[in-house]
């Protein structure tokens, strides 16, 4: 929807982030939402919710879907340098 939506009802930006790179790890596994869901212990559902934003997974979720997947939790975060590394040239923070 759009800005006539209530605030508490919208979809972080971090949320829709992190769940669009759970979605794509998810995929790039061969994995279907039934398998990593079994495997997360959570429910399609609450998966789903992670995938698409709604829901905000937490840390310890993050830590266990980057297990399963063979990822790293920072996998999940595209716009978070990690330490010692250079800015993307395409960062606010570059120029």
């Amino acid at each position: 929807m759009g800005p006539d939506r209530p605030p508490g009802r919208r979809r972080a930006s971090v949320a829709l982030q992190v769940g669009s790179r759970l979605r794509e790890r998810r995929q790039q596994a061969d994995l279907s939402r039934p398998e990593l869901a079994e495997a997360l212990g959570v429910s399609v559902r609450q998966l789903w919710a992670y995938e698409d934003g709604t829901a905000r997974a937490s840390a310890a979720m993050l830590v266990r879907a980057a297990k399963v997947l063979g990822s790293t939790v920072l996998a999940f975060f595209p716009n978070v340098r990690r330490p010692g590394s250079a800015p993307r040239k395409d960062s606010p923070r570059s120029a």
